[in-house]
């Protein structure tokens, strides 16, 4: 029956249209960024405090490796250099306000062990208000490397070549108009569009888009309010086939005080994930939000959706030295790069959450955020590739820790996670690391302790484990890595650091490898 539902594969993409997809996301953000209102003056200092900051930065690293290769069999040592120039922008004023962080890495490996490769890495959120409180366009576009399978060779470092890599590139666009009728009636009516493009055969290649609508009470302190939600939302992957869900929700609020929010929720929904033809069923749930002050939330959420229960559960606390974060979800994903995005506390989410109280104002707390990173020793567009590319609509719980201590002279980050990842479509005959009907596990944890000696250097210990594991057949991958470094400050602008780096790779794809490593950062 299965065989009978096959799709003829799609034709493949122009290469000149793929080349103009990538320069296209790279350029969004610099464009939202520049055409901010010209009242913001460019900052040349980097205060986190000015409205505007253009920042050009230049990296240089050295990688020494006894195993360049990744392998038990064929290791080879070899000299890679990275040279990676890139901008910063940050824009708290005018009708663009986000922030842009982009860097193009020039990678040459010295012995040859693999041919030379020019990368990108970028992070960018962007929103701009192009009619005053009305009509708003918000942006999110991003360019990493991670892995296309969740078996294949893992690596500590995308500096390291493997054939489990390539470059995923996304980009998300969301305009919507809103306002408030008759006093009392807010409205809000949206588009989105998103999608997800990898240099791999299309692997992972997706588009979301759709639209939205809403209508609720108006008043945010009203005791009891109501709302009603419209959605229209369809995914098509590219070597997968495409899915539509249809949803209208009403829902009552009711808040006895300004700190406990109670909402129910009931209405229909509609999708074609699990059938040919799109299927109605009943959806229906409830929450409850806890805000007692500023520095504590917690959210509870469930309901009944087609594919069972979808429940979230988050708690966030900070003290003036710590941040708890614990989350708990079970969702629907829908594009080509959610199971590499399932470790929800970055050390970034940590530090932006501990920084609320000092930078109310969410666009300079980011950029000061980015800043403590470096401070760290740790860089936020280094991402090292984890997860896996999937062709079809998934279904994902996660759950995730994060705890952060940040004293006089000591920070100490610590979080785990764990993912479960299975297909939720039964017809799509794509294949991926979950076309077999598996259920993939993922559990890593990191620890990462940084101590200042002087006003100039700080020392920084950073010890990971990360596992995959196929629940069904037992298959399995485990990577364990053991980062020290020495990072100095030689100018106002200039970071250097020192480190070593071990790691051990278990189950399917084992080896072991050792390095050295310098950092040489400059703004300018």
């Amino acid at each position: 029956m299965m065989a009978t539902l096959a799709r003829a594969k799609p034709e493949r993409r122009n290469p000149r249209l793929v080349a103009i997809d990538r320069l296209g996301l790279t350029v969004f953000g610099l464009l939202s960024l520049a055409t901010v209102d010209a009242r913001a003056q460019p900052d040349s200092g980097g205060d986190a405090s000015r409205a505007f900051a253009f920042t050009p930065t230049v990296s240089v690293n050295e990688t020494l490796t006894d195993n360049a290769n990744l392998t038990s069999t064929d290791r080879r040592t070899d000299l890679i250099t990275q040279v990676s120039p890139g901008l910063q922008l940050r824009s708290a004023a005018g009708w663009a306000q986000g922030f842009l962080n982009y860097s193009l890495i020039g990678t040459n490996y010295a012995r040859g062990t693999t041919s030379d490769t020019v990368q990108q890495s970028l992070e960018s959120a962007v929103q701009t208000q192009l009619l005053d409180h009305h009509l708003f366009i918000d942006g999110n576009a991003s360019i990493s490397r991670q892995n296309i399978t969740a078996f294949g060779t893992q690596t500590p470092d995308s500096a390291l070549h493997t054939d489990n890599q390539t470059q995923v590139a996304s980009l998300t666009v969301t305009p919507y108009l809103q306002g408030v009728l008759a006093g009392n009636v807010a409205y809000r009516l949206g588009g989105d569009y998103s999608l997800t493009h990898s240099s791999s055969d299309a692997t992972g290649n997706s588009t979301n888009s759709g639209g939205s609508a809403h209508l609720g009470t108006a008043q945010t302190t009203a005791r009891i309010g109501w709302g009603l939600d419209v959605s229209d939302e369809k995914t098509d992957f590219s070597l997968g086939r495409t899915t539509t869900t249809k949803s209208a929700v009403g829902s009552l609020l009711f808040s006895p005080d300004g700190e406990l929010q109670f909402t129910l929720r009931g209405g229909r929904e509609g999708t074609d994930v699990e059938s040919l033809n799109l299927k109605y069923d009943t959806t229906y749930g409830a929450s409850v939000r806890w805000m007692p002050s500023e520095r504590t939330t917690l959210l509870l959420q469930d309901d009944k959706r087609y594919f069972g229960d979808a429940y979230t559960f988050s708690f966030q606390h900070r003290t003036s030295h710590t941040v708890w974060m614990i989350s708990d979800s079970r969702q629907v994903t829908s594009n080509g790069s959610a199971a590499s995005q399932g470790q929800l506390m970055t050390a970034f989410d940590v530090v932006y959450l501990q920084l609320a109280s000092k930078y109310p104002d969410p666009v300079t707390r980011a950029s000061q955020a980015l800043l403590e990173l470096q401070a760290l020793g740790l860089n936020p567009l280094v991402v090292i590739p984890s997860g896996f590319l999937t062709d079809a609509v998934s279904l994902q719980r996660n759950l995730s820790l994060s705890v952060g201590y940040f004293g006089v002279r000591t920070n100490i980050l610590l979080s785990a996670q764990q993912s479960d990842t299975s297909r939720l479509d039964p017809l799509s005959t794509a294949s991926d690391s979950l076309s077999d009907g598996s259920s993939i596990r993922q559990r890593s944890a990191s620890l990462s302790i940084s101590h200042r000696l002087t006003e100039l250097s700080s020392l920084n210990l950073t010890l990971a484990d990360s596992r995959t594991l196929d629940r069904d057949s037992g298959t399995h991958v485990e990577l364990r890595t053991a980062t020290a470094n020495w990072i100095t400050q030689l100018g106002l602008r200039t970071h250097f650091s020192l480190g070593a780096r071990r790691s051990i790779s278990l189950g399917d794809s084992p080896y072991t490898e050792w390095a050295l490593l310098a950092t040489l950062n400059l703004q300018i």
